[in-house]
């Protein structure tokens, strides 16, 4: 009978962030080689070795171990994150004898400040004046801030949900007024660092000795369109 092959372990550059602190998950992909466990340290470095001879401007490469939600225990990924909030997280694990290698694209999302302060300010500014107006100036100012605020959060609620479908009848995206998506240059910069991790992943396999040519290849699109929404 053949030796089982043993799980690899990876120098941990720092420990304990948690894999939903990266952003929203909107694409990924994932392969395992028939018998390929042991060589799975030897891919990992390649993998490592040929994303920093790329020198790819504004992309920074790094070991982490992540932890998730339930898990005792933390996964060691390559993490390759952009100056635009994009991050891929590369995975090598063994599986028996089986080598599991996977990436997961994240966007981590941005408040749109700018329209939120406008939809506060304006709301706050409107019922202000209507406070002002509504013959509550004999009362105290106590009883004035509180029915100022009142007034302020009864309308909030319609403010944002008319935001909302102003953003949706305007700009076809419900969200466009709260959270920044990138635009087509960070798109096409996060697809192009994807492409390359996928490239550089089949050199590490073939580099470290195994045949590519095994990989059992699954792909999924998760929150695809909240990416391709401008």
């Amino acid at each position: 009978m053949g030796e089982v092959a043993q799980p690899f372990s990876i120098p941990q550059a720092s420990v304990g962030t948690k894999i939903n602190q990266l952003g929203i998950s909107i694409d990924s992909w994932a392969a395992v080689i028939e018998n390929g466990a042991e060589k799975g340290a030897a891919v990992s470095e390649e993998f490592e070795s040929m994303m920093e001879e790329r020198k790819i401007p504004e992309v920074l490469v790094t070991r982490k171990e992540m932890t998730a939600d339930g898990e005792a225990h933390g996964r060691t990924f390559h993490l390759l994150q952009n100056s635009k909030g994009g991050t891929i997280a590369v995975y090598f694990g063994a599986q028996g004898k089986d080598l599991l290698i996977s990436w997961d694209t994240y966007i981590k999302p941005e408040i749109n400040l700018i329209y939120l302060a406008i939809l506060l300010g304006g709301t706050a500014g409107l019922t202000l004046i209507i406070t002002l107006i509504s013959g509550i100036l004999g009362v105290s100012f106590i009883s004035f801030l509180f029915s100022w605020v009142n007034r302020f959060y009864a309308w909030l609620f319609p403010v944002i949900v008319s935001a909302a479908l102003a953003g949706l009848i305007l700009k076809g995206d419900w969200l466009f007024f709260f959270i920044k998506r990138p635009n087509k240059f960070g798109q096409d910069d996060l697809t192009g660092l994807m492409l390359i991790s996928h490239q550089v992943i089949l050199k590490a396999v073939e580099a470290a000795g195994l045949d590519i040519g095994k990989f059992r290849i699954k792909r999924g699109l998760r929150g695809g369109s909240w990416f391709r929404k401008i």
